[in-house]
């Protein structure tokens, strides 16, 4: 299914790509500072060819979509709502070593709450009235016949997996 991708630029995020591009199908939308390029396509492009020799051209518009955010922007991840993916890989990380003042602390929880602030959503053939829920309703309705088993199994996995990072 369709991917969103944060850290695409970093050394696990680039791997991760690639590894997506070769081996599944769908889209994939990537988070890229452009940083000193002209464009978020031209720097991603720049660096699939350091790494693998091959920089996906043709792939971009297509299956690549870039989106120029950073991360820690509350207000830019807010504009994701409107990109239809399935499936969140977050493999972006601040890698400073040392930084002054509240920076690394800024970067990284301010990163982590922005991630963690999108709604989980079941789909649309595994709830009765066909909407999306928030995790209030869904904890309301658990147990009452509203959601298919294998939508709640899998909340209760990924609702344990989110509370053990925090």
């Amino acid at each position: 299914g369709d991917v969103l991708l944060t850290g695409a630029t970093g050394f696990l995020g680039i791997h991760v790509l690639r590894d997506y591009l070769e081996n599944h199908e769908g889209r994939i939308w990537c988070l890229v500072r452009k940083g000193n390029f002209l464009t978020p396509e031209r720097r991603l492009a720049n660096l699939l060819m350091y790494y693998f020799e091959r920089p996906y051209t043709e792939l971009f518009g297509e299956r690549i979509l870039c989106i120029d955010a950073d991360i820690s922007d509350p207000d830019e991840m807010a504009a994701l709502d409107a990109i239809p993916f399935r499936t969140l890989v977050n493999c972006a990380a601040c890698v400073k070593h040392f930084a002054a003042g509240d920076e690394l602390d800024r970067e990284m929880v301010g990163m982590y709450v922005t991630v963690g602030s999108f709604d989980l959503h079941p789909e649309n053939y595994e709830v009765s009235e066909g909407r999306y829920w928030t995790l209030d309703e869904i904890e309301a309705n658990l147990g009452k016949d509203v959601f298919t088993p294998e939508f709640e199994n899998e909340y209760r996995i990924y609702k344990d997996k989110i509370l053990a990072l925090l």
